[in-house]
């Protein structure tokens, strides 16, 4: 305020003018006058700070202000923060400046971001985003294609700290039970994914003799289970059999009751006679070898010869009548089964079932080790004409006879036959060298291996691994071992050599010594030796001429009857001006001592000693 008075302070017509500070503005008259009445021509004006745009809290954010003069005026400060999940985007503090504007736009908060989420292999996700993609809550839920299962949590959501809660999962195939193959039988899997998972198709099988019971093709489902229980290998089933009226049945079972295997003997009770086979066995194809048998009685019954047999038959009353009488008897091979007389008694029964003739057996054959056995049999399995024929697997032979027949008297023509590995002759180390063999059957026989090596300084010639092979004889001739060879030396130029050979010429461990002719002398080696790499110690030697040493020359110079000698010249060139000059000096008689004389190819130093001779 800054006051005039017209007559004195605060007197008729006294003004006062009014201003604000910067950042402040006047509410008011700028001017007041004080009238005839003494009173101000209006109200004292006041000074108001600059208002700034009233400012709101961000959605799920807070503002925190303080203010210096009045609400978002001059110099106000608002503080921004965000809740629990989002993050403040732009500046944290504002301040209202002295325009009326914030120093910066009002921030926003927004949701904290988690990183963003595919769908498993085999699988799928569905995600539920409350503010933003993957952002702070939002939540994904995790499933699997059919016959697939989740490892890992199902639902994942982006926490307050910008992380998932827990790893992505993955989608791994369904597991079935392992499963095995049937007993007497086998399984043949396939895997699409992982071993017995989803799709895994398995096919089952049996071994002769057997029926699978169930499916034949199981595969892994979606739930996880096989489309059927695995299957079993039963033994084929034959019809169950029945004791024949006024007979008797006894059957053993290896497998089940009438199964794939099982004998049954067959008898009648007494004065009845079994019409049909005596044993039956159930094969693989689930029917028995015969029919059932039948016990009928006799009136007698009509006798024939049996088999192999003959029948010789007298009559009391009628043809097979009550007390005839039959003799049998067997060709030559077969042995009556049976009695040799029947007689028909009073019940209308024979005294005894009709005899059969049987071929004899022989002994049970075995096919020999390491080789192989093909039996034919004329009536029944290594009966009576029976024969055998034997042979070996490669690289062994037969020892005894190649076929044997069952004779009459239930033998063999001979003992069973041996395979025996066949041998190859037995072969020794070569000489400087070593072997190594090994014997998978015998020593030195059918895929015995040797290997050989040498000794320092000799190479194998031949091969280093010999195998017996199933002729009898080795993969190769057996190899030796020769000394290394050197290259050949020859005596040098005007020199000798005389050479020792330990093995063969110029070849390992030989030496040889090199001398020179007179007046030559040897550069190099006097002795060289061939080594076991094939290298000579060191080069051949060579000879040269004698010369003398260095400063220790003579030079004879002859003129007329005066002879000259100049002795200790160290230089190996002396220029004729030299020698000019020297042939003045012979009349003076003077000895010369430490003189030096340049000669046109080079400087020579002498220690001369001068004399004249007659």
């Amino acid at each position: 305020m800054t006051c005039r008075p017209f007559y004195e302070e605060n007197s008729y017509k006294s003004t006062c003018n009014f201003t604000c500070p910067e950042n402040f503005t006047l509410i008011g008259d700028k001017l007041l006058q004080c009238l005839s009445s003494g009173k101000w021509t209006g109200d004292t004006p006041i000074c108001k700070a600059q208002k700034c745009e009233t400012l709101r809290p961000p959605e799920k954010g807070t503002i925190n202000c303080s203010h210096l003069f009045e609400d978002f005026g001059y110099n106000s400060i608002c503080n921004f923060s965000c809740t629990e999940g989002f993050m403040l985007s732009g500046s944290e503090i504002l301040q209202c400046t002295a325009s009326g504007n914030w120093t910066a736009h009002p921030p926003t908060c927004k949701a904290q971001k988690c990183e963003t989420l595919r769908p498993p292999e085999k699988g799928a996700v569905n995600c539920s985003h409350l503010f933003e993609d993957f952002g702070y809550n939002s939540i994904c839920n995790f499933s699997c294609t059919e016959g697939f299962m989740l490892s890992g949590s199902e639902i994942l959501q982006c926490t307050a700290s910008g992380n998932w809660t827990a790893h992505p999962p993955t989608c791994k195939a369904k597991k079935c039970e392992r499963l095995r193959p049937p007993e007497e039988g086998a399984i043949n899997c396939s895997h699409l994914f992982e071993d017995f998972g989803y799709n895994s198709i398995c096919n089952f099988s049996c071994t002769e003799g057997f029926m699978l019971s169930g499916s034949e093709i199981l595969q892994c489902t979606a739930s996880g289970n096989w489309t059927a229980h695995p299957p079993t290998c039963k033994a084929q089933k034959c019809e169950t059999l029945r004791p024949p009226e006024k007979g008797a049945v006894n059957c053993s079972h290896l497998f089940e009751d009438f199964g794939y295997n099982s004998i049954c003997n067959f008898s009648c009770t007494e004065g009845f006679m079994l019409s049909g086979s005596e044993i039956l066995q159930c094969t693989a194809s689930g029917n028995w070898t015969a029919h059932p048998p039948t016990c009928k009685a006799q009136k007698c019954e009509t006798l024939r010869p049996p088999e192999k047999g003959a029948i010789n038959c007298s009559h009391l009353f009628e043809d097979f009548g009550y007390n005839s009488i039959c003799n049998f008897s067997c060709t030559e091979g077969f042995m009556l089964s049976g009695s040799e007389i029947l007689q028909c008694t009073a019940s209308g029964n024979w005294t005894a079932h009709p005899p059969t003739c049987k071929a004899p057996k022989c002994s049970h054959l075995l096919s020999p080790e390491k080789g192989f056995m093909y039996c034919s049999h004329l009536f029944e399995d290594l009966s009576y004409n029976s024969t055998c024929d034997f042979s070996c697997m490669e690289g062994f032979l037969l020892n005894g006879s190649e076929r044997l027949r069952c004779t009459a008297s239930g033998k063999w023509t001979s003992e069973a036959p041996t395979c025996k590995a066949i041998n190859c002759n037995v072969i020794t180390s070569p000489e400087m060298g070593a072997m190594t063999c090994s014997h998978p059957i015998g020593a030195f026989s059918y895929n015995s291996t040797c290997n050989f090596t040498c000794g320092e300084g000799f190479i194998l010639r031949g091969p280093e691994r010999l195998q017996c092979l199933a002729s009898g004889m080795w993969s190769h001739q057996p190899p030796n071992c020769k000394a290394q060879i050197c290259s050949q030396l020859q005596s040098p130029d005007k020199g000798l050599m005389s050479c020792s050979h330990l093995f063969e010429d110029f070849r390992y461990n030989t030496t040889c010594d090199f001398s020179c002719m007179e007046g030559f002398l040897l550069d190099g080696s006097e002795k060289l030796r061939c080594t076991a790499s094939g290298k000579w110690t060191a080069e051949t030697p060579t000879c040269k001429a004698k010369h003398m040493a260095f400063g220790q020359k003579f030079l004879i110079f002859l003129t007329g009857s005066t002879v000259i000698t100049i002795a200790v010249i160290s230089c190996l060139v002396c220029s004729m001006s030299l020698l000019k000059r020297l042939a003045k000096k012979k009349e003076d008689k003077t000895a010369l001592n430490f003189r030096s004389y340049s000669g046109s190819d080079s400087e020579v130093f002498i220690n001369a000693a001068y004399q004249g001779m007659a």
